[in-house]
């Protein structure tokens, strides 16, 4: 077995076997562990989580795979479901499961009836989403040369980006005790659960006196208006992502700005001056502490 991750459920290790599906290890006597089952699954097992009785497997190119374990000996799928990218990551909570799908961001997927999994939203995000983690309202993910997005999931039909953290290859991520712990190429960072996300339901700000506006019009074509406002002076950064996480505008790079309303224009072009195709891009304010990013769609 190539185990690629695993996650623990009492005395049992479900283990993402890469090549060789789900296996399930008994590990109540930790110096013999004993293999008690296994199934195999198209393509690569990327990422298991388990919740009651049913695992679920995040398996590359063939999407998610619902697997009854209720009996660790005979494990077998019960319902499975195809992604539009490359699923790395999965979380579940309650009745639904949050899959990292690679270029095509976040999906909720409904497992009321594990047999008929049905998708229930979806969220674009900036690079390739591969781990994430849920906690209480929030996904946090890790999107590769994007770094972290937050992403709340409270009403699975509508999922809204809440904001992020920008740093290289960000490949995974742990959450606990009020910080989140990403694995970054060849360092880690420790950043605050906080970084980029409003903790509160009505979506303030991270930092006081600092609010980023909706894009209008959005969709757009072939210009839109990116506003925010400031309550005291401080330089911004405003700039432009593509889906893969690439930067292809820089609209303000730490200008300073008195207090008070302000916009700024985007013509759908790039740094160099071309033309950027239709699709989904993101922009991002960085003001002090202050960090969030919201997306708009360009329809040409």
């Amino acid at each position: 077995v190539s185990a690629y991750q695993a996650t623990g459920v009492g005395d049992l290790v479900y283990l993402a076997g890469w090549y060789d599906g789900i296996c399930i290890v008994d590990i109540s006597n930790p110096a013999v562990p004993v293999l008690l089952g296994a199934v195999d699954t198209p393509d690569r097992s990327n990422c298991v989580a388990v919740k009651g009785s049913h695992a679920y497997l995040a398996s590359g190119d063939s999407g998610l795979h619902v697997i009854d374990v209720s009996d660790p000996a005979v494990p077998g799928v019960v319902g499975s479901m195809d992604t539009p990218g490359h699923a790395f990551g999965v979380a579940a909570i309650e009745e639904l499961v949050v899959i990292a799908d690679g270029t095509s961001g976040v999906h909720v997927v409904d497992v009321t009836d594990p047999t008929t999994p049905f998708l229930r939203g979806s969220l674009p995000l900036p690079g390739a989403a591969s781990r994430l983690e849920i906690v209480g309202r929030y996904a946090y993910v890790a999107c590769g040369n994007a770094g972290i997005m937050v992403v709340d999931i409270d009403d699975p039909d509508d999922l809204r980006l809440m904001g992020g953290r920008v740093f290289d290859g960000a490949s995974n991520l742990a959450v606990g005790n009020g910080v989140v712990v990403v694995a970054a190429d060849d360092v880690f960072f420790v950043l605050p659960t906080q970084c980029g996300v409003a903790a509160v339901l009505d979506r303030a700000p991270l930092s006081p006196g600092v609010r980023l506006l909706d894009a209008y019009p959005n969709p757009f074509n072939p210009r839109t208006t990116l506003g925010f406002e400031l309550a005291v002076s401080r330089p911004a950064t405003l700039r432009i992502f593509d889906l893969s996480g690439r930067t292809v505008r820089n609209l303000l790079t730490a200008e300073p700005f008195p207090p008070g309303h302000h916009e700024i224009g985007w013509n759908g072009l790039d740094d160099a001056g071309r033309s950027m195709a239709s699709g989904v891009y993101f922009y991002r304010l960085e003001a002090g502490a202050f960090t969030e990013t919201r997306r708009m769609v360009l329809v040409r």
